[in-house]
């Protein structure tokens, strides 16, 4: 889990970058990242783009990027306003991301053996 505070925008754009490539350096054997911006206080079109990249980041190394919104309405705000909330795996808090299903446990279900 990443816990970020603050503005994202383009200034720390480059910070939650490097924060994602750490995590996913750092175990190989991750599945999924949760990203809580429940503590994020500013959104901007660069701190959304870094999110959509964020989720291609982890895609490559085949894993999820979760984004936890928190009760502040700023981030859900500016994900709906960009289309975003539609693309990106958004929960509400930090607890339903992590309890979250792997994306890929309903396979067995779509395609029974």
């Amino acid at each position: 889990m990443i816990a970020l505070a603050g503005e994202l925008n383009s200034c720390t754009a480059l910070v939650v970058t490097k924060a994602i490539e750490a995590v996913l350096e750092r175990s190989r054997s991750t599945r999924a990242i949760v990203l809580d911006l429940a503590e994020v206080t500013f959104l901007s079109v660069a701190g959304v783009q870094v999110l959509h990249a964020g989720v291609d980041l982890a895609a490559a190394d085949q894993v999820t990027l979760r984004i936890a919104l928190g009760s502040h309405t700023i981030v859900q705000r500016a994900l709906t306003a960009t289309g975003m909330a539609a693309v990106l795996d958004v929960y509400p808090d930090r607890r339903t991301a992590l309890d979250a299903p792997a994306a890929d446990d309903f396979l067995p279900f779509a395609w029974p053996s």
